[in-house]
Formats: structure tokens, sequence, C-alpha cells
């Protein structure tokens, strides 16, 4: 019932109750008054009863008018106001407003009202806006965002769950838990909130707390995924929980990256650990605060007992850290420090190596001790400073030695040249003087026994001077191609006699080497002696040379019997000759050994390529430019 209507009941009343008191007291006055009273009394009384009814007559039009005024200015304005807020009430539109015109109290109470409309209004789309707003974020963040019932079902999943892993919104929003999380997560997971659900039950609880947990995620296509999953309770305006808010962040690659940095952590430990030496860190007072389990080994303790304890009263058994201690002098100099000395405490001879660790300010916080064994060492040292002692002596005997050697030498050289001098000079005379045989035959055989002898007398002495690197160079610029010319014609009429053939193979120009004359001269002739020595009647012997890149290349091939590969390893040794030869031949060996000696003196390499019954090719390089023989004067050694 409206108050309008309440209002026109009460009104009604009033006058339906006024009408029927004037009803009873005009008939008790008109229709029965007069009779036994005076006729005065009763004009009088007719005249109050008019007078009344007048009364009652102006009431009910005053009531009339004031009913009419009432409906119209209070009774209708008041209920268009409410039907107009139960209109807005029941459509719930906040956007419509109350219209009632006027400067009265009900004008200024729907003004008030449409008001309260347009703030209500404007916090309903502050909040709308919001809401997109952080829809629109949970929609695009990285992060899956998503929110689960009391019973842990999802009711709500940001679309950043599909990238993540594979299943649509609609998908995901349909799984269970169980079927999200594999299930070592799984289990993690439920015994969180039993934790959680403990916690809720107490009194005092802290109505903001949220829950950190590294889960694995199942993908649809069968792989995992490890997220960053961070929880916290949704409250009701009583701070009841009615369900949980979580944020989702994919962290494979960083968990690969810890575990990765926790297998080479693991790999530094084992290897600090596996290290013979003792290894310590200590602070800026000297006290430890790591070690490697040699260290403590060393001192029959375990690692975590060292942990505290000052190096030197552990290490010397000092109350103070002494003097030249390298720990001070890196606290001082900011720099490497290595020392040696016996640890007594030990009993061991150390090598001590103290290198500094530096903050982000350059300033050093603590410094890491290696202490090496190194008694073995100290040992072997002492034995080496024996054995080179041994050995200065026995280098000085044989020094002596060598000196005897070289005048014994000089002196045999000496004694066997002087009666070979008059010989060789004798028989180059006789050679000069004789027209006839037979005498002029012998003088022959005379001049070249002697000439053989002396040369081999050279030979001996040039290979003594070799082993005892006395043996000397003469090195200028040599012109090669008319040397090698000269060699070829002098060995030409051996060839000849021998019925053999001499070519010689050498270019129009050849350049100019740094070099000893006769000691070049020497090794050529040596190879073309043994290559005419060699080959049989009918043979062919070739002379070549060229330039090859740096080198100089001479080469002498022969077509004689060949070298089997084992006589080449022993050929170019002293006193060396072939097995088959001994006996058909002269010399003492010395040829090859002596040219070797005088190519390596130049700087170069002789060679021999050889086939058994296919000939040999001997062959040696020299560099075009001076090295360091290539001085004046050089001596061996």
């Amino acid at each position: 019932m409206t108050l309008r209507y309440k209002t026109r009941i009460i009104i009604g009343s009033m006058f339906l109750g006024l009408i029927v008191i004037l009803y009873f007291l005009s008939e008790n006055l008109l229709l029965n008054g007069y009779g036994d009273m005076p006729r005065e009394i009763y004009d009088q009384e007719i005249t109050i009863a008019y007078l009344m009814l007048m009364t009652v007559g102006v009431g009910l039009v005053f009531g009339i008018v004031t009913i009419f005024l009432l409906e119209k200015q209070v009774l209708s304005r008041l209920s268009r106001l409410s039907n107009s807020i139960h209109s807005i009430g029941t459509s719930g539109d906040i956007s419509a407003r109350v219209s009632m015109p006027g400067t009265d109290e009900l004008s200024i109470l729907s003004g008030t009202i449409n008001g309260m409309l347009a703030a209500l209004q404007q916090s309903e789309n502050e909040l709308r806006q919001s809401e997109e707003h952080y829809r629109l974020l949970a929609d695009n963040a990285r992060d899956v965002i998503y929110t689960v019932d009391l019973n842990l079902r999802f009711t709500y999943v940001s679309p950043s769950v599909t990238p993540l892993t594979g299943y649509s919104i609609e998908e995901a929003n349909a799984l269970t838990l169980a079927e999200v999380l594999t299930p070592a997560s799984f289990d993690l997971a439920m015994k969180t909130f039993a934790e959680e659900q403990a916690i809720e039950n107490m009194a005092q609880k802290d109505l903001y707390r949220s829950q950190t947990l590294e889960l694995e995620v199942k993908r649809k296509d069968g792989s995992t995924v490890w997220v960053e999953a961070r929880m916290t309770p949704l409250r009701d305006p009583d701070g009841q929980a009615i369900g949980i808010l979580g944020v989702a962040r994919d962290i494979t690659e960083r968990r690969r990256a810890r575990q990765q940095i926790e297998h080479a952590a693991q790999e530094w430990r084992t290897t600090f650990d596996s290290i013979s030496d003792l290894i310590s860190i200590h602070d800026k007072d000297f006290k430890i605060i790591r070690v490697n389990k040699a260290f403590a080994n060393a001192f029959k303790m375990k690692p975590q007992e060292v942990i505290g304890k000052t190096c030197y009263k552990l290490m010397h058994g000092t109350k103070e850290p002494w003097p030249d201690c390298p720990h001070r002098q890196v606290l001082k100099t900011k720099k490497l420090s290595r020392e040696e000395f016996f640890n007594s405490h030990l009993g061991i001879h150390t090598e001590v190596v103290c290198l500094p660790i530096f903050d982000e300010e350059g300033k050093v916080t603590a410094v890491v001790h290696i202490v090496r064994d190194i008694t073995e060492r100290k040992r072997a040292e002492e034995k080496l400073q024996e054995l080179y002692n041994e050995e200065k002596d026995l280098r000085q005997e044989l020094e002596e030695e060598i000196s005897k050697r070289v005048e014994f030498t000089r002196a045999l050289v000496h004694e066997l040249k002087t009666p070979i001098t008059p010989v060789m000079a004798s028989s180059e005379l006789l050679l000069q003087k004789l027209k006839g045989k037979p005498l002029l035959d012998l003088a022959e055989n005379i001049n070249l026994g002697a000439y053989n002898l002396n040369q081999r007398i050279d030979e001996l002495l040039d290979l003594a001077r070799g082993e005892i690197g006395m043996l000397q160079l003469n090195p200028e610029p040599v012109d090669l191609l008319p040397l090698l010319q000269r060699i070829a014609n002098e060995e030409m009429s051996v060839a000849l006699h021998n019925k053999q053939s001499l070519n010689v193979e050498l270019p129009s120009s050849l350049p100019t080497v740094w070099a000893d004359e006769v000691r070049f001269r020497q090794v050529v002739l040596n190879l073309m002696n043994n290559a005419l020595k060699f080959t049989p009647s009918g043979g062919k012997i070739t002379l070549r040379a060229k330039p090859d890149g740096a080198n100089l290349i001479v080469e002498v091939q022969d077509t004689g019997r060949g070298i089997s590969q084992e006589e080449q390893e022993q050929l170019f040794e002293p006193y060396h000759r072939l097995e088959r030869d001994k006996d058909r031949l002269s010399g003492l060996g010395l040829g090859l050994s002596l040219s070797k000696k005088l190519v390596e003196l130049h700087g170069g390499q002789i060679w021999v390529k050889s086939q058994k019954d296919k000939g040999s090719t001997f062959g040696f390089s020299i560099p075009l430019e001076a090295t360091d023989q290539g001085e004046k004067s050089v001596e061996t050694g």
C-alpha cells in the first residue's frame, strides 16, 4: 500500500466521522427539539445548530481543498519520485535520472538522488575500465594468470596458457590439477594446499600471505615445462578464502641454467677436493673460511673443523703471523706472493702461493693459499745438484782429455805430414825429370800413394776436429757454376780411364751462395769420387745442381749396384764401408761422415736415394743466404 493511498484513507475516515457527528447532532436538535422547550431557547439552539452545520460545511470544503493541494503538491510528486526510484532499482540502469522540477524539498531530494546515481555511474564506469584494463593485462601477459576455487577447479585461465602448454583456454579450464601437473609436482601442490588450509583454520593468520612453488607442468604434446607459480588466496568481504589467484611463469631456461650452474659448482667442488695440493681461503684476519679435503687431511681434521681457525696457529703453531708471511704480503701489495720454506709443524718442505680475491671496489677481501709439498722436489734438486757437481768434474776431466787429444792429433798430423811432404815433393820432381818406363811408373805410384796418404791424414784430422767441435769454416760469396764445371773437368779424366761417361746437367746460371769454397769443393769431390769408385765400366755418372726455394741442391747420380735400406742407415757413420767393398777398395770410410759434418756446418742437409741394383743418388742442400754458421772463421761446438 502506497503512502498516497494511506493518506487518502485517513483523511476520508476523518470526514466521514464529522458527517456522522453532524448528522446525529442535527437530528437531535431539529427533529426532536422544541416540544417542551421555549421558543426563544429553541430558536437559539436552531441558530447554534446552523452555525455548527456551517462550520462543518466550511471544514468539509477546507478539507477537500487541503486534500486536493496535498495530492497535487506532495503526494503525487512523492509517488512519482518513488516510482522513478523503483524503476531505476528494478532495471538497474543507473544512467537514468529522477525528473522532479521545482525548488521544494522533493526537488532537492531528487537532485541529491540524481547526484548519487551519477556518482554510482562514474564509479561503475571506472570499475568497468579497471576490470577491462586488468583483463587486457591478463590476456596479454606472457605469464599465465589463473584462478581456482576451493575445490581446485580452474575458474579462469589467461590466453598465455596456449603458448606455454599447447592447450586452448577452454581445454585448460576443463583440466583438473592432477591432469596439469606431473605426479611429483601434484603431490607438492596438494601438500602445500593442506598446509594452507590448516593455517586458514587458525584464529591468527596473515590474510595477505602467498606461496611460491616450482612445478612441472605437462604440455599437450607430452613434454613438460617448469613454471614458478605464485599463489595468493582470494577472499570475500569478510576475509574468508573463496579461491586462489595464481601467476605461473616459465622458468625452464632459468632452471636449466641453474642446474648447469649447480653442476659446474659441483664439478668445481669435486675438482677443488680432488687437488692434492693443500688449498685454503683465508679472510683478512687470517681466519680460514674454506679448505679442500687435502688440507683437512693433512691436519687429520674434517673440513668443517678447520673453518674459523687462524692459519698461523694451525699451520705453524704460532700465536701471531711471522713477519714474512705471504698472506700479509698479499694484503699489503695486492699481488701474488710465493714463498718456499720448511714447515716444521707438518715436517715437509712447502711452496706457498698466495693470490688475492678482490671485491667490486678492488679491495682485497680474502686470500687463496695453495700449499704444495715439494719435499720430493727438494730431494730431486739436491740429487740434481750432486749430479751437476759430478758432471762438472767429469766435464773438466773430459775437457782436459780433449785438450790432450787435440795436442796429440796435432802432433800426430805433424809427425805424419813431416815425412810425407818430401816424399810428395820428390815424387813430383821425379815425374818431371823421368821420361821412360819403368822408373816413370814407379814415380807415379809413389806420388799417388803419397797423395792418398796425405788426403787420409787431412780427413782424419778434419773428423777429429769435428768430433771435438773445432772444425772451422771460412764462408764467403761463391759463384758455384764455374766451380762445379771445374770439378767435372777434373774428374773427366778419371771417368774416361774407368770407361765411364760423366754428364754435367747445370743451368745457364746459378745464384751466388755464402759458403766455404774449399769445404764445398771437398764435399762435391767426395761424392764424385765415390760415384766413380762404385760405378762399373760402361756406367754413367751425372752431376746436377739447381736452386730450390731458399736452398741450392747439388746431386751426384750413378748407375752402380745401389745400396740396401739397411746399409743406408749406417752410411754416414765414421769408418763405415759397405761390406762387399772392404777388401776391394781403399779408404778409412770417413768421406761421407766428414761430408755430412761439413754440409750441416753450412746449415744444410745431406741424403741418399738408392735401390739395390738400380744405382744411387747422393745429394745435399745449402742455404742461399748466410746462416748462423756463415761468419768468417766460425768454430763449431
